[in-house]
Parts: C-alpha cells; structure tokens; sequence
C-alpha cells in the first residue's frame, strides 16, 4: 500500500508551465531610465520620493533607474516600487562607489584637478577637505595653471 500511496503523490505533481504572456523582452513593459546626479545632488536626496517629482508621470512601477553621479564616483541601479504625479519611491538593488576622477596627482599636494562633469566642468579641489576651490574652468590645463599660481602666489 506504501507503493500506492507515493506513486498517487507523484501524479498529483502539477506540470506547471510559464505562459508565453508573462515572457517578454526587457523593456516592452518597463523602461531602464537614466539618471545622472549632479555635484550638488546626493543619494539621500535621490532616496526622497519628491526628488522624482518632475519625471513622476513617465514612470512606472517596476522601471529600473540607472544612477550615476555625473563625476563618475558612483553607479547603482533601482527598482522603482511606486510613482505618482508628484513623486516616486525607488528600492535600491545596488549602490557601488568607483574610482572616479576625484583622485589627486600627488598625496602632498594641496590641490588637485578633477573633471566634474559638464555642469562643473573643469575643477580645481583642495585635497584635505576634498572642496572644490574653482569650478567651470574651459580646460584641463586653466585648471592645472590655478594650482600653479596658487603656489607661487604662497
């Protein structure tokens, strides 16, 4: 009877099979969105549902947001879990912090040259609190000449 009894629990096994329908390509009911934080913008305020506020109506509930940080120091993607009008919650799935151009030149320098993306362009920052001293410079080298005057200059 024990032959019986597992052989009956074998056949009540349901063969179940995932529908065509909820197989499709990425992207033909969910987008991947880009976003790019600028200098001034954090991920805590990116964590805020009110950050979304302008994008709130092209969203949707399940897009994937690509995040990074137009100096090139972080990179994450997102899960979006609710939008409206005015807002949007994200869930992170992951938050990673890259090399970036933030490194200085030289560990005694005082000042070093960082690209901060095409609202900040050129900057020069201070090497010990990490704050940038000029920003908007056209080029590389303006950038590299501030350091150079502001060493002669002390």
């Amino acid at each position: 009877m024990t032959d019986e009894t597992s052989t009956q629990k074998f056949e009540k096994v349901r063969d179940v099979l995932l529908q065509s329908g909820n197989f499709k390509p990425t992207g033909q009911n969910n987008n991947r969105w880009e976003v790019i934080l600028l200098p001034d913008e954090t991920y805590d305020d990116m964590m805020r549902p009110r950050f979304f506020a302008n994008v709130g109506p092209q969203l949707s509930i399940g897009d994937i947001l690509e995040v990074r940080t137009q100096d090139g120091t972080h990179y994450g993607e997102f899960y979006v879990t609710y939008c409206s009008r005015l807002e949007a919650k994200i869930q992170k799935i992951h938050w990673m912090k890259l090399g970036g151009a933030d490194a200085s030149n030289d560990a005694d320098e005082e000042y070093a040259y960082a690209w901060k993306g095409p609202a900040w362009k050129h900057c020069v920052i201070r090497v010990v609190d990490n704050e940038i001293m000029v920003k908007e410079l056209l080029t590389k080298e303006e950038a590299e000449r501030w350091i150079i005057d502001r060493k002669l200059a002390a």
